[in-house]
């Protein structure tokens, strides 16, 4: 079963493809020949997440899978929310992204916040579906850990010593918004799979 990922980020396609197993997970760019960009103008995870998958070729192989995802800090209402990686700017790195946002938090003891993520399904009949994860934690006062990948450096999920970036990766994706998000995800794809192989076999 081949899962194609509309994303141009090579980060989450391996991350995706090491919590999904018995599936091959490639990007959408290396099966069409060139990348796709989705506006992403929806107010929440879930709206963007879609767009991104919705207008894509049709793909009769295969099932399309995208995810939308963000930080949530509580002392800062929620951002940077669902503009997480545009947070500091366009052109901003992880890195920066990271002092950006310690810097505007400050010394503010608040420091609860959770990650989220919502991930997308498009299958060959064209129906879409979802599924949700989150993790709850605390914000960092400096980065720490050189693993992961966005705002992992000063993410340290509750009841853990370690931020994201300090976890090894099977640590992290047992924990994560996108591993409780995709496993949810794939307990639908082999539903569909099962119903999929039963009903052409009746047939």
């Amino acid at each position: 079963m081949k899962i194609v990922v509309a994303t141009g980020n090579r980060h989450k396609v391996s991350e995706i493809q090491s919590i999904m197993t018995g599936v091959t997970v490639v990007r959408f760019e290396d099966v069409f020949g060139y990348p796709h960009y989705a506006v992403e103008d929806g107010l929440t995870f879930e709206e963007n997440a879609v767009k991104k998958i919705v207008d894509l070729p049709a793909l009769k192989d295969g099932i399309y899978l995208s995810d939308d995802s963000g930080l949530e800090v509580d002392a800062l209402d929620g951002a940077p929310g669902i503009y997480s990686a545009r947070f500091g700017g366009e052109a901003a790195t992880n890195n920066e992204r990271c002092l950006a946002l310690l810097e505007l938090l400050g010394d503010n003891p608040n420091r609860t916040s959770r990650f989220r993520c919502v991930i997308a399904l498009r299958f060959p009949d064209g129906h879409v579906q979802t599924a949700s994860g989150s993790v709850e934690g605390d914000i960092t006062y400096s980065l720490s850990g050189t693993d992961g990948f966005g705002y992992d450096p000063i993410f340290r999920p509750k009841t853990y010593p370690q931020t994201f970036a300090e976890m090894a990766s099977s640590q992290k994706n047992e924990l994560s918004h996108r591993g409780r998000a995709l496993a949810l995800a794939s307990q639908i794809i082999f539903a569909w799979h099962r119903e999929t192989n039963y009903n052409a076999g009746r047939g």
